[in-house]
């Protein structure tokens, strides 16, 4: 959950930048030789309603938890062949925007060349679950 991460980056001071400690997708050991510029605290659970996120996203995005289990051959268009379980959520993702349908835009972290650039449309609801679990930080 990011609930979580959030938790070991405020634990822990800080966090850094992406382009000062790249993903290199290899397992290994941590470089702790970092500076720590970002401190997301404090945290704010987001409430699972439909106007409740579109109103934080017009501040900021979202870390939210979705079940992405059938999303791997996902293009473009809007998806919606997904559970929304609490207990199907298996990934975490950005939500960063919303169509002016409100169908949500969720930014991915499996690379650009996934889905439509590295994001992925959802329809709008709940779908995947991405209503069950928000937080935003630095509020």
């Amino acid at each position: 959950m990011p609930s979580s991460a959030v938790a070991y980056v405020v634990a822990n001071g800080g966090i850094t930048t992406e382009a000062a400690y790249p993903y290199t997708a290899v397992d290994g050991t941590c470089n702790t030789n970092v500076t720590l510029v970002f401190d997301p605290s404090p945290s704010v659970a987001v409430p699972n309603t439909v106007a409740a996120f579109t109103a934080a996203l017009n501040i900021q995005p979202i870390s939210i938890a979705v079940d992405a289990s059938k999303w791997s051959s996902y293009k473009s268009g809007v998806f919606h062949n997904c559970s929304s379980s609490p207990s199907k959520l298996d990934h975490a993702v950005v939500l960063v925007g919303y169509e002016s349908n409100g169908d949500w835009i969720v930014r991915n972290s499996w690379g650009t060349s996934w889905g439509n650039a590295g994001y992925i449309t959802l329809k709008k609801g709940n779908t995947c679950g991405l209503l069950n679990y928000g937080i935003i930080t630095g509020v």
